[in-house]
């Protein structure tokens, strides 16, 4: 690990440095601890000039492989580091006031990014988690230590109610299987549906369209779902018709009607479309296509 550039303000920092993967919790714990050890000691800084062999010698570590004047600047704290340096921000450890590391991240490759407050801004950051923590305390009705607890607890009554929503929706579904059956028009002799379903989404209209084919034992289901400007399509073949008629294909053509695109197996295909407003019309066209398919 070597260092790779810096940034220095009086209440901010960020150090970049070549390294292979991305700090853990526990590592960048142990550097926050470290650094503060170090300023709360309150040490000495020490700047001294001199020439530059005498320098490295004597344990100043130099950065970036850059070349150095004769006479280098060496800037040590007793019992810390010691290190070629072009000028200092502070004459004792504890100006720096508390270090808190804010983000680390990747900005090259091989290289990460540690950006970190320092004095004011860490005293800037711990007001503004403060206001947090008490808006998340009123919005909770919890007590700080109590917020982990009563997070969890929002997230399961969340979870639970998605599972209820979640039944509720396919109970919904197959309540309409019947409906849905019942709507069948024959082409050339062969059962056809066309519909739009409400209150599903592309996972319950997969399951849907199956549970249909199922039901009319012989046929073809096409079923449409309209949510949120976009459109799914999912079709059905079922098997004693698949010589004559593939779901792939009249997937296809009816996508194409809604400004989308799909395929799949003779016996059962999806698709996806990005004009809602012409989903009737595209559903409409199904019997069209089924009747040229059999041509």
């Amino acid at each position: 690990m070597k260092q790779a550039g810096s940034l220095v303000a009086p209440d901010r920092l960020r150090f970049d440095y070549s390294h292979f993967a991305p700090l853990t919790e526990v590592e960048i714990q142990e550097i926050e601890k470290r650094i503060n050890d170090v300023v709360f000691r309150n040490l000495p800084v020490q700047t001294q000039v001199m020439e530059i062999n005498d320098a490295i010698a004597g344990g100043a570590i130099a950065f970036f492989g850059e070349r150095y004047a004769q006479e280098v600047r060496v800037v040590s704290i007793p019992e810390v580091s010691k290190e070629l340096c072009g000028g200092t921000h502070t004459r004792m450890t504890g100006d720096v006031g508390l270090f808190k590391v804010v983000s680390e991240s990747s900005v090259a490759s091989g290289v990460r990014r540690i950006e970190a407050l320092t004095g004011f801004g860490s005293y800037a950051r711990l007001e503004e988690d403060e206001d947090l923590i008490g808006s998340l305390s009123h919005i909770l009705r919890a007590p700080r230590q109590e917020l982990a607890r009563a997070v969890t607890r929002v997230l399961d009554q969340q979870r639970e109610l998605e599972h209820e929503l979640e039944t509720l929706k396919r109970k919904s579904a197959r309540s309409q299987i019947d409906d849905i059956v019942g709507s069948q028009t024959a082409v050339k002799g062969i059962p056809v549906i066309a519909r739009k379903i409400e209150g599903v989404d592309a996972a319950m209209l997969r399951e849907l369209a199956e549970q249909v084919s199922a039901k009319i034992v012989s046929g073809v289901v096409v079923l449409a779902l309209a949510s949120m400007g976009k459109v799914s399509l999912v079709a059905s073949v079922t098997k004693d018709l698949q010589r004559k008629l593939h779901a792939g294909n009249i997937i296809k053509k009816v996508a194409g009607l809604v400004g989308g695109s799909g395929g799949g197996r003779p016996d059962f295909a999806q698709a996806g479309g990005k004009d809602a407003e012409k989903v009737d019309q595209a559903l409409q066209a199904v019997y069209n296509i089924v009747a040229e398919s059999l041509d």
